[in-house]
């Protein structure tokens, strides 16, 4: 790993993408909670709440999410953030909310067509896809994705769990 300067917030959040970018959570989980007792930065926090959602913490990703203020150009990624963790902590109806309400304020945000106007069916097929290759963790979003817009699509809600029980049990 790149050695960085200690003082700039950039550099610190190059060195957490490193971390992330080699699968290293627990190291950038670390590194951001060393980081966080030094300075209260949101991006810093923004990186801790991805983190923690890459170690399946949702429940405090979600909080991270919801209580830091964040600038206008990290926004957007941070609502789809927060709704991709709803979504996988089951709270389908609370991430369909966030993401009516970041296409109010963002419509052109990166990704938002995705997670809000794809129909559910393609987003099943995809799983389904991935699924049979045992991606799971990928095809686990691809039901959620179908989840958020149809919280009681029953193929999706089946596949999840298939998912779920393979990657966590």
């Amino acid at each position: 790993i790149k050695v960085l300067r200690k003082d700039r917030v950039e550099d610190k959040l190059i060195r957490i993408d490193q971390f992330l970018s080699l699968g290293q959570y627990p190291m950038a989980l670390a590194y951001i909670r060393s980081e966080t007792k030094k300075s209260n930065n949101t991006e810093i926090q923004y990186s801790l709440a991805k983190t923690l959602s890459g170690m399946n913490q949702y429940k405090e990703a979600i909080y991270i999410l919801e209580n830091i203020t964040l600038p206008s150009k990290l926004l957007p990624k941070a609502k789809i953030e927060l709704a991709i963790n709803q979504a996988a902590e089951g709270n389908f109806k609370s991430a369909q909310k966030t993401l009516k309400e970041l296409a109010k304020s963002f419509p052109q945000t990166p990704g938002l067509l995705y997670w809000q106007n794809c129909p559910a069916e393609k987003h099943i097929k995809q799983g389904q896809k991935f699924f049979d290759q045992g991606f799971y963790q990928i095809a686990i979003r691809c039901f959620e994705a179908a989840l958020i817009i149809n919280p009681y699509d029953k193929i999706a809600l089946k596949y999840r769990n298939l998912c779920t029980k393979v990657l966590f049990h």
